[in-house]
């Protein structure tokens, strides 16, 4: 069964269902991640407690338009963008399984390079769009570059593999 809307549950629940994919919490680090440019990094600023702010503060105007004794919803629309609100629905977002997350899930594939311009199959060389689901949390500081505009990296890979054009490909 499900909460009623406007119960500390049900606006987790709405804050879970607006930010799968975006934050995922892991519990044995006790930090929130956000997916941030192609990478998930950790939330340093307070970013999944400025969204729950964000989704209390819209429960609480639709609590004002849903009631119509304007006293009465003025009083409810303040609980819920109270700070114990904020601290409920905070609590219980953590516990959704659609944002957790495990600590032994990231980095898992040592063939693959997080760069700021994709992420690379050091398989087959190429380079594909970031991907959520493949949890990288380590990325480059640059992007790979066009093999016409590297020589030297080229002049190094032809001199480190003897000239065998199967390894330098």
């Amino acid at each position: 069964p499900r909460p009623p809307e406007l119960s500390d549950d049900g606006i987790a629940l709405r804050f879970a269902a607006e930010h799968v994919g975006d934050l995922l919490y892991v519990a044995p680090w006790s930090r929130w991640l956000a997916w941030d440019n192609g990478r998930w990094a950790e939330d340093t600023t307070l970013r999944a407690t400025d969204e729950v702010r964000k989704v209390c503060r819209r429960a609480a105007a639709s609590a004002l338009t849903a009631c119509e004794d304007p006293t009465k919803a003025k009083k409810v629309a303040s609980a819920i963008a109270s700070a114990k609100t904020v601290a409920a629905v905070h609590s219980l977002a953590r516990v959704d399984r659609r944002l957790a997350g495990t600590d032994s899930q990231w980095d898992l594939d040592p063939m693959l390079l997080n760069t700021p311009g994709g992420t690379v199959d050091l398989k087959t060389g190429e380079l594909r769009p970031h991907d959520r689901a493949d949890y990288l949390r380590k990325r480059t500081t640059v992007a790979p570059a066009d093999g016409e505009h590297c020589p030297r990296w080229l002049e190094a890979l032809e001199q480190i593999f003897a000239g065998d054009s199967e390894l330098i490909k």
